[in-house]
C-alpha cells in the first residue's frame, strides 16, 4: 500500500510555509491530520506517545497507555525550521511508497511506529526497545529507517 497524495501534499507544502519572521504558515491546507505513535506493548497494553501535526503549523503531543489517548501534555506551533525538518522527513517516507506493515510482530512486547492520515495508514513493527532496521527484508530497511529517523527528530524538536 502506497501512502495517499495527502502525505505527498505535507511534504510539497513545507516549501511554501516558511516566511521571514521565522513562523510557520500553511500554504495550502492538509485535508487531514498527520498523526505518528510510537508505542511498545506491555501489560498495560500499547505506552507510548502520539504526536499530531496540522496544516495550521500546529502540534499537539500526548501519551497513549493502552487504548486511550490522554489529552495533549503539549500543544504549540511549530516554527518554519521545525515544519521544514519534519517535512523533508516525511518527504523522504513519500517518495517511493511503502507497505502498510514493515516487520513482524515479535512474540512479546512489539515496538510500534506508526503513520496515519486520513484513511492512510503505515505500521512498522521492531522488537523490543530496537532501533535496528537492519533485521528487517532488505526492500523493508530504507521505510523502517526513515520511520524510525522520523520518530527520531518528533522526540527532539516536539519532545516524548
Amino acid at each position: 500500500m502506497k501512502l495517499g497524495p495527502t502525505l505527498r501534499l505535507f511534504a510539497s507544502t513545507v516549501a511554501a510555509l516558511a516566511t521571514p519572521s521565522g513562523a510557520c504558515e500553511a500554504a495550502r491546507p492538509m485535508p487531514a491530520a498527520l498523526t505518528i505513535t510510537d508505542t511498545q506493548d506491555g501489560v498495560a497494553g500499547p505506552t507510548g506517545v502520539v504526536w499530531t501535526l496540522r496544516s495550521d503549523c500546529s502540534f499537539a503531543v500526548a501519551r497513549q497507555i493502552g487504548s486511550t489517548t490522554m489529552s495533549p501534555h503539549r500543544q504549540g506551533r511549530l516554527t518554519s525550521s521545525q515544519w521544514a525538518r519534519l517535512g523533508d522527513l516525511v518527504s523522504k517516507l513519500t517518495e517511493g511508497g511503502f507497505p502498510g506493515q514493515i516487520g513482524k510482530a515479535p512474540r512479546f512486547n512489539a515496538r510500534r511506529i506508526t503513520l496515519s492520515q486520513g484513511k492512510t495508514l503505515s505500521v512498522l513493527l521492531l522488537a523490543p526497545g530496537s532501533e535496528d532496521a537492519g533485521a528487517l527484508e532488505p526492500k523493508q530497511v530504507d521505510a523502517a529507517a526513515n520511520m524510525l529517523l522520523l520518530a527520531r527528530a518528533l522526540r527532539e524538536v516536539l519532545g516524548p
